[in-house]
């Protein structure tokens, strides 16, 4: 998951670097892809918690 924020934090400084009303676009639209990311990421987690619970 830390990957994840560091990608997101250099391509939003990228972003803020050129202020190009485009890469603004793409921030928010990347914004989007890394919540959804970190939520499926939390997903898969708890699962594999049940998972292991139910093993013992």
């Amino acid at each position: 998951m830390k990957e994840i924020d560091m990608l997101f934090e250099h391509y939003e400084s990228l972003a803020n670097k050129y202020g190009n009303k485009h890469d603004e676009w793409k921030v928010d639209s990347l914004k989007d892809d890394v919540e959804r990311v970190k939520k499926r990421y939390e997903e898969i987690s708890e699962s594999k918690k049940r998972i292991k619970r139910l093993k013992l």
